[in-house]
């Protein structure tokens, strides 16, 4: 809907208010099929070339889900920002990702670890991946 004609007319019925609640039902059904993804990536078998286009999709949806937290992105004027937690849960799994992925992707991994530990100190999960990442 946001790609056609369908969109623009929406936002204006409730404004602010709707446009919030889409951007992030929006952003949580993509956090969680990137938790698919990364589970089905991981455990895959398959041959190294569904791998790689497993990965570019893991890529095209964490671009959507930067885009739709940029100016613009929902409506004129109009930026919509997740939750902390949230916002961390997307670099985890990004880190988590690209640590995966392994040789120069292992900075940008760390990167993101960082960024997240920064808003979340004390996270489990996030110490664990940035030891990880490290070793």
């Amino acid at each position: 809907m946001h790609r056609d004609g369908m969109w623009p007319p929406l936002p204006q019925r409730d404004s602010d208010a709707f446009t919030g609640k889409i951007a992030k039902i929006s952003f949580l059904i993509l956090l969680n099929s990137l938790q698919a993804g990364l589970q089905l990536w991981t455990s895959s078998t398959e041959s190294p070339s569904l791998r790689k286009s497993e990965g570019l999709l893991f890529d095209q949806t964490v671009n959507f889900m930067d885009n739709s937290i940029c100016i613009d992105h929902w409506t004129n004027e109009y930026i919509w920002q997740p939750s902390d937690i949230h916002l961390a849960k997307l670099r985890y799994r990004q880190g988590h990702f690209l640590r995966r992925v392994g040789g120069p992707s292992l900075t940008i991994a760390y990167i993101f670890i960082e960024q997240e530990l920064r808003l979340l100190s004390d996270n489990p999960m996030l110490l664990k991946e940035r030891q990880l990442i490290l070793e």
